[in-house]
């Protein structure tokens, strides 16, 4: 819980104090799958940020193309999780990031800040605080030689 506490907390603090746009609801999701499962395939680094800027990718083209609709969401998503799938990079959270384009009627720099930028941090400290546990883990399991 303490990673999820310092991902969100870090991210959080950096979009709302600093004024960085580096916080959509997906990451929300993301890191609870992190830190849930972080040996699976939808947790790794490519999967993570690759999964969120195709997803953004796909609802920024929807919503610029087709406007807001309920036909660009549907668009949106399936265009994620197709693209996804082709470049095995499926995170699930993805789906949230194209929605969530659509929804705001985001344009290009969407893509960049916050769902590349953002992306990137949490899968970043993720990944540093998993590492930290499984090296701390790994000390205090092993038995001591006699």
């Amino acid at each position: 819980m303490a990673g999820v506490a310092l991902c969100m907390g870090l991210s959080s603090f950096l979009s709302v104090e600093t004024g960085l746009p580096i916080m959509i609801a997906s990451f929300g999701a993301s890191t609870v799958i992190l830190f849930s499962y972080p040996k699976t395939r939808v947790s790794r680094p490519k999967n993570v940020v690759l999964g969120h800027v195709i997803s953004a990718i796909a609802g920024v083209l929807s919503v610029q193309i087709l406007g807001f609709s309920w036909l660009s969401i549907t668009v949106a998503v399936t265009l994620a999780f197709a693209a996804m799938t082709l470049t095995d990079t499926v995170h699930p959270p993805g789906g949230a990031t194209a929605i969530v384009a659509v929804m705001s009627s985001a344009g290009p720099l969407f893509i960049l800040a916050p769902v590349l930028a953002g992306a990137v941090l949490i899968t970043g400290t993720a990944h540093a605080v998993n590492l930290l546990h499984n090296a701390y883990s790994e000390r205090v399991e092993k038995p001591r030689s006699a």
